[in-house]
């Protein structure tokens, strides 16, 4: 037989648990007609998706979601963490859900999670710094990749012709190139290129490491 007590602890468990499903709600980011640009930063999570219509929503807590500030104007999508004088110690129970049929460009700071899947561009720029994660997959023609302050950029899976790429003070950057690759990393810099790209030009200096990973097994 369960003690009263333990009754009382599973009631309440059950009603947190049902309390914050009823809680959480979607809300759209109005009047967006074209996304080529995603700048995003604050401890929530990302996800940015191929799509043939461009959209925006943020899932969460509606508390959580009042502290994500968000502002769009000529197909820049900027979204940022609302603090006073510093931000509170809980990460914010949201994602929020991208479709960019025309990305351009990707700038991530202060401990963000993000996806980008189904990639397909020309040029892609990605910014990836203070603590922020990137996960991409797709292809385009030309990345510019900038990897910085314990950002981390996991590009293995996103195939681009000429991969332009620069990791510094302690950023991670892995990237494909399939025929050309340029890559510099400084003061404890990582850059991994997958690939085998056949043109190669690298740098490395104070503490920055450049790998190339080996082929890919046919």
């Amino acid at each position: 037989m369960f003690s009263s007590a333990r009754l009382a602890a599973f009631a309440f468990a059950a009603v947190a648990v049902f309390s914050g499903v009823a809680s959480a709600e979607t809300r759209r980011v109005d009047n967006v007609t074209t996304i080529s640009s995603v700048e995003a930063a604050g401890r929530y999570r990302v996800e940015v998706v191929a799509g043939d219509r461009a959209g925006a929503t943020l899932t969460g807590p509606s508390q959580d979601i009042a502290r994500v500030g968000v502002r769009y104007r000529d197909g820049v999508l900027r979204l940022w963490e609302k603090c006073t004088l510093v931000c509170g110690r809980r990460e914010l129970d949201v994602v929020v859900r991208i479709v960019a049929p025309q990305l351009g460009s990707i700038e991530l700071a202060k401990g963000i999670e993000a996806t980008a899947t189904g990639v397909s561009a020309q040029t892609l720029t990605l910014d990836v710094a203070m603590g922020a994660t990137l996960s991409a997959s797709g292809v385009c023609e030309t990345l510019r990749a900038d990897v910085a302050m314990g950002g981390v950029l996991s590009a293995k899976d996103l195939s681009c012709e000429r991969v332009v790429v620069d990791a510094a003070m302690g950023g991670t950057a892995e990237v494909r190139a399939r025929s050309e690759a340029n890559a510099d990393a400084a003061m404890g810099g990582v850059v991994t290129i997958h690939g085998n790209p056949p043109r190669l030009s690298s740098g490395a200096s104070m503490g920055g490491v450049i790998n190339l990973a080996e082929p890919d097994a046919s």
